[in-house]
C-alpha cells in the first residue's frame, strides 16, 4: 500500500533516541542531535532499499517459474528422430572433427570443422579420414554458466564410446551401409542430446580397395558389384570380380566378366589367361583362341602358351605342325616339341599303313605326304628317310614313277640305303633314265647289302638294264654272279641261259637251262611247261645250226621231247602244239631226204 506523506519536522525540534539504543549500541559513538539534511538523506536510502527488495522478489518469482519449466523433462522432434532438450542439459552446439585428405586447405591436408546438430558430413571413403576432436558447447553466457556445473556428454556409435582423437572412419563398413549415425549422450542408454550423420562417398576405386581389405567372399563380391555400378566397364573391377567368382567356383559368371573385360581391353593378359584355363575342358576352341592371343601378348611365356595350343589342336583334330615349328624356332631342340612331332610322324605313318592294308593306296599316299610335311628333329632323320622311301614306294606301286623319284632322292639325302638306291634305280628304269638307273645300282652294290632279296633284285635289274643297252657281256657277268650266289634259283638260271642265247652261245645256254626243270619241280605246272617249251626252242635252234642231217634230226628229237613234256603239263598251250606239229613235219622231211640220199 502507498505511504501517506509525513509533514517535515521543524528544525528546532530534536527527536529523542529510541529506548534502549545507547551509545554503546551505536559503536561507542555519540551521534548527537541530527541535522535536517541528515534526516532527508536517511529517508532517500530507505526508499532505495525498498525498491531493491521489490526487484529481488520479482526476480525470484521469475526464476522459480523458469526453473519449474526447465526442470520438467520434454523432447523435441526433428527430421531424423528425437533428442532430449533441457535448460540444464549440457549446452551442445556440435562436435569438432578434423578431416584429413589430399586437398584440405591448411597446407597439411587437414581441415577442422564443427559439425552441428543433425548435420551430415560427406566423406570420400579411402581418401579422407575424420577424427573426433571434442564436444563443442553453445557460446552463450547461460551455456558458460551451466558448463561450470555440468559434465560434457560423450559421443556414442552403436553403443560404444568414441574417444577424442579416434578415427570415425574405422567404424564404417560401406558394404553394409553408406550412412552412419553418431550421438551425444550424458550416459549410456540415455536419450541423445544431439545427433550427427556421416555419409560415405564411394568410387569404383574405393569400392575395389575396400573389397581387398575384406576376407568374407560375399562381402567382397558386394563391394565389387557396387564398384561396377559406379563405373561400368572398369577393367580393374571386372578383373577382380572375375577372379573372385572363379575362386568361388562360379566359372560361368567369372567367364562372363572376363569376356566383358576382353571386349573393353582386347589384349588384357590376365583375362585371356583366365579364360584359357576356364575353357580348357568345356570350350577347347575358345581356349585355343585365348592361348593364341597369349602367345602374342605375353612374350615372357610364349613357349608355354604354344605348347598348350599344340595340345588343344591335337584334341580338336587340327594339325599342330606349325605350332611345333614355332616352338622349335624359339627353342631349338625343345624336347616337348620334338616329342610332339615324333608322335605326329608315328600317327601319320600308322594311318598310311592302315590305308595301304585296306588297299586304299591314294589315301595312304596322302597320309604319307602329310607326314613328310613335318620337319623332323636331327634324331628323326632316319625315320623321315623311311617315310620318303615308303611314300615313293607307294607312288611307284601306282605307276607314278616320276612322282616317286623326288621322294627316293630326298630319302637318300637324309640317309643312304641300298634298298632306296635299288628302288630309285627301278623308278629311273621305268622312266627310261638308264644311265641314272645304272648309277644308282652301282651305289647300292657299293654299300654291300646283306639282305639276300636286295642282292638278288639288284643283280637281276642290273643285268636287265645292261641287256637293254646291248651290253651282253656285262649282263652275263651280273647274271653269272647271281647264279653263283643263288645256284638253286630257277629264275637266275633262266635269265643266264637267256643271256647266253642272246649272245648266240647256244651251248652254254643249253647247259644252264637244262638245270632248271629239276629246280622247278615244286613249281606250278604252267611255269614248268614254260621251261620245257624254252628247252624245245633251244634244241630246235641247235638243230638248225647242225649241218649234218643226222645231227639235226637228233636235236629235233630232243626238241619234240621237250614240247611233249610241256604239253603234258599244259595241254591247252596251242602255241607249243603248233611248234610241235611244225617241227614233226620238218623232221619227217629230213628223214625222207636222208633216205633218198642213201
Amino acid at each position: 500500500m502507498r505511504r501517506t506523506k509525513v509533514p517535515p519536522l521543524d528544525e528546532d525540534k530534536i527527536l529523542d533516541a529510541p529506548i534502549g539504543l545507547d551509545a554503546e549500541v551505536l559503536g561507542g559513538k555519540d551521534l548527537g542531535p541530527l541535522s535536517p539534511r541528515q534526516t532527508s538523506s536517511k529517508r532517500k536510502k530507505g526508499r532505495a532499499k525498498g525498491a531493491w527488495i521489490l526487484v529481488g522478489f520479482l526476480l525470484g518469482v521469475g526464476v522459480a517459474g523458469f526453473l519449474f519449466w526447465e526442470l520438467t523433462p520434454r523432447t523435441e522432434t526433428v527430421s531424423r528422430g528425437t533428442h532430449s532438450s533441457s535448460l540444464f542439459s549440457y549446452p551442445v552446439q556440435g562436435i569438432r572433427v578434423q578431416r584429413t585428405g589430399p586437398d584440405k586447405g591448411d597446407g597439411q591436408g587437414q581441415d577442422s570443422t564443427v559439425l552441428l546438430r543433425e548435420q551430415t558430413l560427406r566423406v570420400r571413403y579411402g581418401k579422407e579420414t575424420v577424427r573426433f576432436v571434442s564436444v563443442e558447447r553453445d557460446p552463450s553466457i547461460w551455456a558458460r554458466m551451466l558448463t561450470v556445473f555440468l559434465s560434457p556428454p560423450r559421443l556414442y556409435f552403436e553403443g560404444s564410446v568414441v574417444e577424442p582423437g579416434q578415427d570415425l572412419m574405422v567404424a564404417t563398413a560401406p558394404e553394409r551401409s553408406l550412412t552412419y549415425e553418431f550421438s551425444l549422450k550424458s550416459q549410456p542408454g540415455a536419450a541423445p542430446l544431439a545427433r550427427f550423420f556421416l555419409e560415405l562417398e564411394m568410387s569404383a576405386e574405393t569400392w575395389t580397395a575396400r573389397a581387398k581389405q575384406l576376407k568374407e567372399p560375399q562381402a567382397q563380391r558386394a563391394c565389387l558389384e557396387q564398384a561396377l555400378k559406379a563405373e561400368p566397364g572398369n577393367v580393374d573391377v571386372l578383373l577382380a570380380l572375375g577372379n573372385l567368382l572363379w575362386e568361388q567356383n562360379e566359372t560361368l559368371a567369372a567367364a562372363e566378366r572376363f569376356e566383358e573385360l576382353l571386349k573393353r581391353s582386347p589384349k588384357h593378359k590376365e583375362a585371356a589367361a583366365a579364360l584359357a584355363s576356364i575353357y580348357q575342358k568345356s570350350k577347347p576352341k575358345r581356349a585355343l583362341e585365348m592361348y593364341r592371343l597369349l602367345s602374342e601378348i605375353d612374350p615372357d611365356n610364349t613357349l608355354e602358351h604354344l605348347k598348350q595350343m599344340a595340345q588343344l589342336q591335337e584334341r580338336l583334330g587340327i594339325s599342330p605342325v606349325e605350332t611345333y615349328r614355332k616352338i622349335l624356332s624359339l627353342k631349338k631342340n625343345d624336347p616337348d616339341a620334338q616329342r610332339g612331332l615324333d608322335t605326329l610322324y608315328a600317327k601319320q605313318v600308322e594311318r598310311a599303313q592302315q590305308a595301304e592294308k585296306k588297299g586304299e593306296l591314294s589315301q595312304a599316299i596322302q597320309q604319307m605326304k602329310q607326314a613328310l610335311e613335318l620337319h623332323p628333329s636331327k634324331e628323326g632323320k632316319a625315320y623321315l628317310a623311311t617315310l620318303h622311301n615308303n611314300l615313293a614306294y607307294s607312288l611307284a606301286k601306282q605307276g607314278k614313277y616320276k612322282e616317286a623319284i623326288p621322294h627316293y632322292e630326298a630319302s637318300l639325302k637324309l640317309e643312304e640305303s641300298a634298298v632306296t638306291h635299288l628302288n630309285l634305280a627301278d623308278a629311273y628304269a621305268k622312266t627310261k633314265q638308264m644311265d641314272n638307273a645304272l648309277k644308282s645300282l652301282e651305289k647300292a652294290w657299293g654299300m654291300k647289302p646283306k639282305e639276300q632279296e636286295v642282292v638278288k633284285n639288284l643283280l637281276l635289274l642290273w643285268a636287265e638294264l645292261l641287256t637293254q643297252k646291248k651290253d651282253l657281256q656285262g649282263a652275263i657277268a651280273k647274271l653269272k654272279e647271281l647264279h653263283a650266289r643263288f645256284p638253286k634259283d630257277p629264275e637266275a638260271a633262266k635269265m643266264l641261259a637267256a643271256a647266253y642265247w642272246n649272245q648266240k652261245d647256244l651251248a652254254k645256254a643249253l647247259e644252264v637251262l637244262k638245270e632248271v626243270p629239276q629246280l622247278m619241280s615244286s613249281h606250278p605246272p604252267k611255269a614248268r611247261a614254260e621251261i620245257h617249251g624254252m628247252l624245245g626252242d633251244l634244241y630246235r635252234a641247235l638243230g638248225d645250226q647242225e649241218k649234218n642231217v643226222k645231227g639235226r634230226i637228233s636235236r629235233y628229237d630232243e626238241a619234240l621231247k621237250e614240247y611233249k613234256a610241256a604239253l603234258a603239263l599244259n595241254k591247252g598251250d596251242t602255241q607249243i602244239q603248233k611248234k610241235k606239229e611244225e617241227l614233226e613235219k620238218e623232221r619227217m622231211a629230213l628223214v625222207k631226204r636222208s633216205l633218198r640220199a642213201s
